[in-house]
């Protein structure tokens, strides 16, 4: 579980450090989309299969939210609210978007979430955070 340490409400994620902890670990991650991918996942507990489902305009323009979509009904869909500390991790995703040239409604993880999510975990794995699977 990630445990806060400025008084903010815990995240959902699934490995018990401090999100100071955290942030400072995914700050060392070379690939922006396995950085964020990775802050969502602590922050939302989305799997990988929503993950994979997260598109560039479910992040809200100034990355305080993030639409996590439901893989079986749109109404289940929920906004989640970012951390400061993953705020600038999604502003990078959104620009290695569109220096890709992605069109905004595309998946924002296509590459790292394939495979069942073989590289997100290695990139977790080499930060030491557990990446939950799918129930």
């Amino acid at each position: 579980m990630l445990v806060s340490t400025n008084g903010a409400p815990p995240a959902q994620g699934y490995d018990r450090i401090s999100a100071d902890v955290l942030a400072a670990r995914l700050n060392t991650v070379a690939h922006p989309l396995r950085a964020t991918a990775l802050a969502i996942h602590a922050v939302t507990g989305a799997d990988i299969s929503r993950l994979a489902l997260i598109r560039g305009i479910g992040i809200s323009e100034t990355a305080t939210t993030v639409k996590v979509h439901d893989s079986t009904a749109h109404r289940r869909c929920r906004l989640h609210p970012l951390p400061t500390w993953a705020r600038c991790l999604v502003r990078a995703a959104g620009i290695h978007g569109q220096l890709k040239d992605r069109a905004p409604d595309s998946p924002l993880f296509p590459l790292i979430t394939a495979q069942d999510g073989e590289q997100l975990r290695l990139t977790a794995t080499g930060i030491h955070y557990h990446l939950k699977s799918a129930p």
